[in-house]
């Protein structure tokens, strides 16, 4: 009969210890399942991030030809360039920037916000790097109206093809 009664406060106990361990944890495990901390709704604004490029083209360190490119962190192309970096007007025409600091007018025109740059110097060849960022909400597209070389080749394959890609949209 003892035993019965041992038996039974010690199973009361286990019970008791077991009931308040799963209401401490049960209330964080539904929270966790609403939502993760820095996990973004459609109308939460999101920051995003791209590099412009520019390439002293100068072979003597005379002049000021640069060469500007803007990567937006998209996927490159296996096989070569295919103008992913390139920016290009209305009309197609590639877009020449004077300096780095026109490239930057031109991102900034655009909500574009700068961040931080620096410069690698290889021999007489400097390449610059600076990094601007816009923030968008969730789903949008962060170039806007800006378009690449890319842009016009994939529509021009477009009129041959009905494949639909929504990275370009």
């Amino acid at each position: 009969m003892r035993f019965k009664v041992f038996f039974a406060k010690y199973i009361l106990t286990v019970m008791k210890r077991f009931l308040l361990i799963l209401a401490v944890i049960l209330p964080m495990m539904m929270r966790a399942q609403n939502e993760m901390p820095g996990s973004a709704q459609d109308n939460d604004e999101i920051t995003t991030y791209a590099l412009i490029l520019g390439i002293n083209k100068n072979v003597l360190g005379i002049g000021n030809k640069i060469s500007v490119q803007i990567d937006f962190g998209e996927e490159k192309n296996f096989w070569g360039n295919d103008g992913r970096d390139i920016l290009v007007d209305e009309n197609g025409k590639d877009i020449k920037f004077n300096s780095m600091v026109d490239a930057l007018n031109f991102m900034g025109s655009r909500g574009w916000e700068f961040e931080n740059a620096y410069a690698i110097t290889m021999g007489n060849q400097h390449v610059y790097h600076w990094l601007v960022s816009k923030k968008i909400k969730v789903g949008e597209n962060a170039r806007g109206d800006i378009q690449q070389k890319r842009d016009k080749k994939k529509k021009k394959n477009e009129k041959n093809s009905k494949v639909y890609d929504p990275l370009y949209d």
